[in-house]
């Protein structure tokens, strides 16, 4: 069973490997997730906000040597292999 933010994510029905912005958010970030019927509309609304692109954050995390979200890791940015 996964909780947290990963497990709220999941839950509302965001797929496991975007999940990654749970480390957007452990590192001091919001999120803010939609569901709606116009998605234009939304998406007008918040690019008045500054946003950023997950699928570039998520790139940046991955050459930064992120490699997943470690909700029991409390103690850095991110996990490195050994």
């Amino acid at each position: 069973m996964t909780g947290g933010v990963v497990g709220a994510l999941l839950d509302v029905g965001v797929p496991e490997n975007d999940a990654h912005a749970a480390e957007a958010v452990r590192r001091g970030g919001t999120l803010l997730p939609v569901r709606t019927d116009h998605p234009a509309g939304a998406e007008r609304i918040i690019s008045g906000f500054a946003s950023v692109d997950v699928d570039d954050r998520r790139t940046q995390y991955l050459v930064s040597g992120w490699q997943s979200f470690d909700d029991a890791d409390r103690r850095g940015a991110f996990r490195r292999p050994l």
